[in-house]
């Protein structure tokens, strides 16, 4: 009987040293998938700051912020309720939730100021964010850019960079009117200029992008006025 469970010990422990075998390779096996897929961006983001070379850095908010005023709050709240109404007589509860969500996305949006990001360009791409960090940082080359434009939102001046990739399919950066001259120097040598008539701007992108800047106007080093030409032809 000794024997016979002796053989059974020897078989149960072969295999736990089995199972063992197979956690372990397994582990391996996730670690090797999260370095090479998970963390892309960050591989990037940490491959360029560590090998290109620096040409240009800005800091400027992360987004535009207007101030806006209690007229401008009780406006939003009346319509939003109105929606809300109207939604519920036609017992929409998930459009109402939606709603609901978008209203206090925007209610942040409108009270918290953004907080200042760090530009730079360098002769691999566009980066943001902290290069020392780089799970905090973003990373784009110069192959993944299509195109550079500007535009005019909300007082203030963006730099738009259309994307190759799905997501995020387009980059707006604000600067300050004294770096304008610099960040154009230095795109103009690696992307084309995006050309987009005014007049075929319709209302909804002028509200989501903002008035398209034709270059000859960016090119001049007074502060953009949309719709005025500085420069004439």
């Amino acid at each position: 009987m000794a024997g016979i469970f002796g053989s059974g010990d020897v078989a149960r422990e072969a295999q736990i040293r089995e199972l063992q075998k197979q956690v372990d390779d397994l582990k391996k096996k996730l670690d090797t998938e999260e370095t090479d897929d998970m963390p892309r961006q960050y591989r990037l983001a940490k491959a360029l700051a560590e090998e290109s070379k620096l040409l240009y850095k800005w800091e400027a908010p992360s987004r535009v912020h207007t101030r806006r005023n209690r007229q401008w709050y009780w406006t939003v709240a009346l319509v939003v309720v109105v929606i809300i109404v109207v939604l519920a007589f036609l017992q929409e509860l998930a459009l109402i939730a939606a709603v609901i969500a978008f209203m206090f996305v925007l209610y942040v949006v409108a009270t918290v100021p953004p907080g200042d990001v760090e530009y730079r360009l360098t002769d691999h791409g566009v980066e943001a964010g902290d290069s020392n960090k780089a799970s905090e940082m973003s990373a784009y080359t110069w192959e993944q850019i299509d195109n550079f434009w500007f535009s005019f939102r909300q007082n203030r001046e963006v730099l738009n960079l259309d994307m190759k990739i799905a997501f995020p399919n387009r980059l707006s950066i604000l600067y300050n009117r004294t770096d304008r001259k610099r960040i154009i120097s230095i795109l103009e040598q690696k992307l084309p200029y995006k050309a987009v008539p005014r007049r075929k701007q319709g209302w909804l992108e002028r509200l989501t992008d903002g008035i398209y800047i034709p270059y000859t106007e960016v090119m001049t080093e007074n502060e953009v006025t949309p719709g005025v030409p500085m420069i004439k032809n």
